[in-house]
């Protein structure tokens, strides 16, 4: 007698393994939306400007500014006063050395206000953009104008006010000035 075997295809089991594709695929698609997280972007102010939104030459401006920040904190460490321009331009810290990267970006005149807060005035239409740096926090606080205007009166009300840190903000705020936001959607002074 002879016994007929019929070959086994896999078919059953290709079946199975489809239909759990199927069913793995399904959840995924309905569990999916359930698991993203919503961001809330929050808009910036009238005083706040993104630093994804600078122009080349205020960017690069920043970026010097972000790096001097660092320096001059580094220096206040060691000598519990916060530098002066004449100190920052002997120790070669950006953008306070006039070369030609200063007179290509606006030949800048920087001020010490007073209180970890340096003031570079533009004086080039062309450049970048007339900018304050605060040093007195761990992170940079700057802001800019594009404004030309009279910026001795804005320098005086600076001065006044240098040890009332809420104080110099209003000044800024009354005069245009715009604080750059480097981790939008929140600021990390809530100014």
């Amino acid at each position: 007698m002879k016994q007929q075997v019929k070959p086994n295809t896999g078919a059953r089991e290709s079946l199975w393994i489809c239909l759990t594709v199927v069913v793995i695929l399904l959840f995924a698609t309905l569990a999916l939306p359930h698991h993203q997280v919503i961001e809330t972007t929050q808009a910036l102010g009238i005083h706040q400007r993104s630093v994804k939104e600078l122009q080349q030459q205020d960017l690069s401006l920043v970026h010097d500014l972000k790096i001097a920040h660092e320096e001059i904190r580094a220096i206040y460490s060691e000598i519990e006063a916060w530098p002066d321009i004449e100190t920052l331009k002997q120790e070669w810290i950006f953008p306070f050395v006039e070369d030609k990267s200063w007179q290509y970006r606006g030949a800048h005149t920087w001020t010490f206000i007073g209180n970890a807060l340096y003031l570079g005035t533009s004086s080039d239409q062309n450049g970048a953009a007339s900018m304050l740096l605060d040093t007195q926090y761990d992170q940079p606080v700057i802001w800019l104008s594009h404004q030309k205007d009279n910026h001795q009166v804005l320098n005086e009300a600076l001065v006044r006010f240098s040890a009332q840190h809420d104080k110099v903000i209003d000044v800024l705020k009354q005069y245009g000035w715009q604080e750059v936001i480097f981790n939008h959607p929140s600021s990390h002074h809530g100014h």
